[in-house]
C-alpha cells in the first residue's frame, strides 16, 4: 500500500513539472470596426468544433444608430474570427438578454432569448420578448416576438423543448414601476402555446 501511495505521488510531481500543453487564445472583438462598447453574453459550441459567440453591439450606418444588435461571432480554435451576422432591422434595435441566453437547437442551429426596443406609430416605446434564431454557422436567420405588443416585456434566456418548441423567460413591467416573472412557451415556429406570470408584491425576475 506504501508502494503504490509513493508511487501515485511521485506521478503527480512528475505531472506538475511538465510544460502545460494547453491552447489558449485572448481575443477582443469589434465586429462591426465602429469603435463602440460590445458586451458578449453566451458562446456555444458549433458541430465543426468553432466557437459562436453571441453579443450585444451598437451599430451605425451612417444614417440609423442602434444601441444594440444581438451579433453572432464565430471564431476557430486559435481564435480567428470566421464570420459575423447580426438580427439587423430597421425599425428596432435587439438584445440579447443576460448571461447564458443562448442554446444549441436540435438541428446544429442557435436560438438567443432577448428582446427588442421600438416605438408604435404613436411615438410609444415597446419592449418585446424575442426568440432570435442563427443557423449552425451563426448566421442569423429570423426573429421572432413572443408576448403582448404594447406592454413592456423582457426576454432573458431561452432553451428548444423536448417537443421542438421553446421556453423564454424574463420579466415584464407591472403598472408602470413593479416587474413579474414571465415563461413563455411556443411551437417550434414560435407561436406562442401558453404564457405564465409570477411574481407578488416584490420585482420578481427570472434568468
Amino acid at each position: 500500500m506504501r508502494f503504490c501511495v509513493n508511487e501515485i505521488a511521485a506521478l503527480l510531481l512528475v505531472g506538475i513539472g511538465l510544460p502545460a500543453a494547453a491552447q489558449y487564445f485572448n481575443l477582443r472583438c469589434d465586429p462591426y470596426g465602429q469603435l463602440y462598447g460590445e458586451v458578449a453574453f453566451s458562446v456555444e459550441s458549433t458541430s465543426e468544433g468553432y466557437y459562436a459567440v453571441f453579443a450585444g453591439t451598437p451599430y451605425n450606418n451612417g444614417q440609423v444608430f442602434f444601441s444594440s444588435v444581438v451579433t453572432s461571432i464565430v471564431v476557430d480554435e486559435q481564435g480567428e474570427v470566421l464570420s459575423v451576422d447580426g438580427a439587423l432591422d430597421t425599425l428596432r434595435a435587439t438584445y440579447a438578454g443576460w448571461s447564458n441566453s443562448s442554446a444549441q437547437r436540435a438541428d446544429g442551429g442557435f436560438v438567443v432569448g432577448g428582446g427588442d426596443f421600438r416605438s408604435d406609430s404613436a411615438g410609444n416605446w415597446i419592449q418585446r420578448a424575442v426568440l432570435y434564431f442563427f443557423d449552425g454557422n451563426g448566421l442569423f436567420e429570423q426573429m421572432v416576438p413572443v408576448g403582448p405588443d404594447d406592454q413592456e416585456w423582457i426576454g432573458r434566456q431561452a432553451k428548444q423543448t423536448p417537443d421542438g418548441g421553446y421556453v423564454i423567460c424574463g420579466e415584464m413591467l407591472v403598472g408602470g414601476t413593479q416587474s413579474d416573472a414571465f415563461v413563455i412557451k411556443t411551437d417550434a415556429q414560435g407561436n406562442e402555446e401558453w404564457t405564465r406570470t409570477y411574481g407578488g408584491a416584490w420585482n420578481d425576475y427570472a434568468m
